[in-house]
């Protein structure tokens, strides 16, 4: 028959045992989280920037496509075209900026 204060004693191992392994467990489950938060910021920064420049060349090939459609309208021969098709001129808005 075994005594039960080994039996306690055995118990309170085990328990400082599972304790220990869970401390290490989670130490090292808080870096690789902390290491995969950095990379998520850093991929997020990227992706900012990449967005903001996309939105600058659109504005740049907005301004392209106004000034090509006054240079078409303002063009002579489409002038005569429309003149004998009879579609009446029409001024174009200015663009908002």
């Amino acid at each position: 028959m075994v005594p039960d204060k080994i039996v306690m004693g055995n118990s309170f191992i085990h328990a400082d045992i599972f304790f220990f392994i869970t401390t290490i467990a989670v130490v090292i489950f808080s870096v690789l989280l902390v290491i995969a938060l950095t990379y998520l910021v850093k991929i997020l920064r990227d992706i900012r920037k990449v967005v903001h420049t996309v939105e600058e060349e659109m504005e740049h090939i907005k301004g392209d496509v106004y000034d090509a459609r006054v240079g078409i309208r303002g063009s002579r021969v489409v002038q005569k075209i429309k003149g004998f098709l009879g579609i009446p001129n029409t001024k174009l808005r200015k663009r908002n900026k």
